[in-house]
């Protein structure tokens, strides 16, 4: 298994998801929730995760 990082050295990430659920942890608005996999490696990475950042909708527009 990989060692992980300290979630302060992590790289940013920047890019385009689309949400397909709730999610059970989602509270409140505003908030996503990443699939990080399955494992040990992926257990501690979404157990870190929990950073501010930007979300955007793309809403269809009606006619």
């Amino acid at each position: 298994d990989p060692t992980p990082a300290e979630p302060e050295q992590w790289p940013e990430f920047k890019g385009f998801m689309m949400n397909q659920d709730t999610g059970g942890a989602i509270r409140g608005t505003a908030r996503a929730d990443i699939f990080c996999g399955n494992g040990p490696f992926a257990e501690y990475t979404a157990g870190h995760m929990n950073k501010y950042g930007a979300l955007y909708f793309l809403v269809l527009k009606t006619q």
